[in-house]
């Protein structure tokens, strides 16, 4: 048996999540991926009408100035959510 990956957490692609943590740890700007956004939000971590826009602005390059502002207090929720729970 010997290398076994762990892929699923909770029944959620963990590679995808931590992928998704590392990316707006190293640009805040970026978007969280899909399996990160049900996770977090099935976790009480974002809200519905958070997770609402995640899901609509994911595939979006260009945001608005007000988008661009959401997306980065809603990524440093979810940073911070780590951080409390002892994810660094």
């Amino acid at each position: 048996m010997g290398n076994v990956c762990v892929k699923r957490f909770l029944g959620f692609r963990s590679d995808l999540i931590f992928a998704s943590i590392k990316r707006i740890r190293a640009d805040i700007t970026k978007s969280v991926g899909a399996e990160a956004t049900v996770l977090f939000h099935e976790r009480g971590i974002i809200n519905a009408w958070e997770y609402g826009f995640q899901q609509s602005t994911m595939k979006k390059r260009n945001l608005t100035a007000k988008q661009l502002e959401t997306r980065i207090a809603i990524n440093r929720k979810i940073l911070a959510s780590l951080k409390r729970r002892g994810i660094q």
